[in-house]
């Protein structure tokens, strides 16, 4: 059996870090969409900023609660905590 693993960085964009700019998450759609058709499930890599606004989180939570995806937050540490 072949495993194909896929991992999903979600952070602030770049162009707008200051401001905390997130609105390159909406698009993720499109990638579970695509996951989804082929009975995979991402992992997203979130940081503070996607774990912390609603926006988000919001999105996110969707493919959590439909168990289509799993969520590992890093933390300024660098210690990834498994959700």
């Amino acid at each position: 059996m072949k495993y194909f693993i896929i991992t999903v960085d979600t952070e602030a964009d770049w162009f707008g870090f200051r401001e905390n700019n997130i609105k390159s998450i909406q698009g993720i759609h499109f990638l579970q969409e695509a996951c989804e058709n082929y009975n995979m499930k991402p992992t997203y890599l979130v940081t503070y900023e996607i774990a912390t606004k609603e926006e988000s989180i919001s999105i996110i939570k969707e493919y959590l609660d439909k168990t289509n995806a799993k969520l590992v937050i890093i933390s300024t540490s660098g210690v990834p905590h498994l959700l």
